[in-house]
């Protein structure tokens, strides 16, 4: 297989860390703590694996949010119904802030059907 390039050879990067063990350790012990949390990956290369097939990254240079989504690498999807009123009620220094860091969100790709 080869390397991974672009946004895919970041993923779970973290100088001298076992990130993705790392992870699986904190789910397991939120589940522990009474958190609902179901599907836990045995271990950190299988929770690689799962994020690698699911698409489960932000890359649409090469990966279309539908190829996301359809390949289960979207967790949830807000109605627009729900996400609009909801956006609206943000404090106007949030708003900006999303504005600053997602352009303006409303034309962005992260819409990509009426649920």
């Amino acid at each position: 297989m080869p390397l991974a390039q672009g946004v895919e050879a970041t993923i779970g990067m973290g100088a001298g860390l076992d990130v993705f063990t790392t992870v699986v350790n904190i789910i397991n012990e939120l589940k522990k703590s009474g958190w609902v949390v179901e599907n836990i990956p045995a271990e950190g290369s299988e929770l690689h694996q799962l994020i690698m097939e699911r698409k489960a990254f932000a890359d649409f240079r090469w990966t279309s949010v539908e190829e996301v989504v359809d390949s289960g690498g979207c967790l949830y999807q807000m109605p627009l119904d729900v996400y609009y009123p909801f956006y609206e009620q943000l404090d106007p220094q949030c708003q900006e802030d999303l504005e600053k860091t997602w352009a303006h969100h409303r034309e962005k790709a992260w819409f990509i059907r009426s649920i």
